[in-house]
């Protein structure tokens, strides 16, 4: 079954790898040149030593995967070489290598299990990302002894013995090449930069086949860093909580002494107990009703003088002298004669009223009455 969204199209130059159809312990020995080995001991990378895996024991694809989320493409990557290798896809790992996504395309690199688990913990690194990526040729390739490693300009590798990389060139059509190290044959017309070859990319060199596990190893540290913090923020968390408690319990055993001693002074012999809240409350000074002022109570008195009065009244101004302790009102009425008789039944009721200016006219009367308490 083929996924519509992925193409199987193999657009990486050179042969698949040959991976074993049987379990077995034996790993081929492939002799890596001392050139090489020496290319990877000096070029500076970040993540520890690098572990040089031959080439010839990866499978290296270059596929075209739809778009997708991150957690995605492992699976996708998986359905995108599963029809392309001779084996069950659960013997084999595949991870995506480094490579330019911006043309949709992804580089599949293939390993046997059994290969990678034996060297677990490694940075294990296909020898072909020793090798830039070629930008003004086709091929750049690393000739050493009897071993030839390529990489391709679409940035896949592969590697071939000496002597069948010109049939393999002639079959792939004559692509320009670029040699970085031993002599290839004059028949491919190689343009020669032994003498300063380029760097190896920054990066290829952070790629390895642990990277998975390096990320997932991460990924376990922060989550133990992150519940240390956790635990130390609740174990701070206790021990703030004791200090506080431990400061009230004293704070309550200074107030009970202090309660005990106030309570020697007035009741000898007596023993606080825990609630003394009661006993302290019973010895603590009454708190003194604040006094109140003669405002209201007068003006409750005249009120309830003023309507036993039987005549019509009606209060312009009413005023306070806190100085005279006397209520200023000015009254109106419908005549002097009901303005008197008002007058007479409040000093009739006990209190003292002066009389100020009073005018009369065709609608009726008023006058000013200071009112305060006491006999006139």
């Amino acid at each position: 079954m083929t996924n519509q969204d992925i193409s199987i199209d193999n657009t990486a130059s050179g042969r698949p790898a040959v991976l074993p159809d049987h379990d077995t312990d034996d790993t081929p020995r492939i002799a890596i040149g001392p050139k090489l080995q020496q290319r990877a001991a000096t070029a500076q990378s970040r993540g520890g030593p690098i572990r040089l895996l031959p080439t010839e024991l990866v499978g290296v694809h270059l596929v075209r995967l739809p778009k997708s989320r991150a957690r995605q493409r492992p699976a996708l990557l998986t359905f995108a070489v599963e029809e392309r290798i001779g084996v069950p896809i659960d013997r084999v790992r595949v991870i995506e290598g480094p490579h330019d996504t911006k043309d949709g395309q992804a580089l599949a690199m293939v390993c046997d299990r059994q290969i990678l688990d034996r060297q677990a913990g490694q940075r294990l690194l296909p020898d072909f990302l020793l090798i830039p990526r070629p930008r003004e040729t086709d091929w750049a390739v690393w000739q050493e002894d009897e071993r030839a490693i390529v990489r391709t300009s679409e940035g896949a590798g592969f590697a071939v013995a000496a002597s069948a990389l010109p049939l393999l060139w002639r079959r792939a059509g004559r692509p320009s090449v670029t040699s970085l190290h031993d002599p290839v044959p004059e028949e491919m017309d190689a343009r020669d930069v032994s003498s300063a070859p380029p760097p190896p990319d920054a990066a290829d060199l952070a790629f390895s086949f642990d990277q998975q596990n390096r990320k997932r190893t991460q990924l376990r540290r922060l989550g133990v860093s992150a519940a240390a913090i956790c635990i130390l923020a609740a174990l701070s968390h206790l021990v703030f909580l004791a200090a506080d408690t431990w400061a009230l319990r004293n704070l309550a055993a200074e107030a009970q002494q202090r309660a005990q001693a106030a309570v020697a002074e007035r009741l000898p012999g007596v023993t606080l107990t825990a609630d003394a809240g009661p006993i302290l409350a019973r010895l603590s000074p009454r708190a003194q009703a604040p006094e109140r002022g003669t405002f209201l109570p007068l003006l409750t008195r005249i009120t309830a003088a003023l309507a036993e009065t039987d005549k019509p009244l009606s209060f312009r101004r009413l005023a306070w002298s806190t100085q005279n302790d006397e209520m200023v009102v000015l009254v109106q009425s419908s005549g002097l004669t009901d303005l008197q008789a008002v007058q007479q039944n409040l000093e009739a009721q006990g209190f003292t009223v002066r009389s100020g200016a009073a005018s009369a006219s065709d609608g009726g009367a008023e006058a000013e009455l200071r009112i305060s308490e006491g006999a006139s």
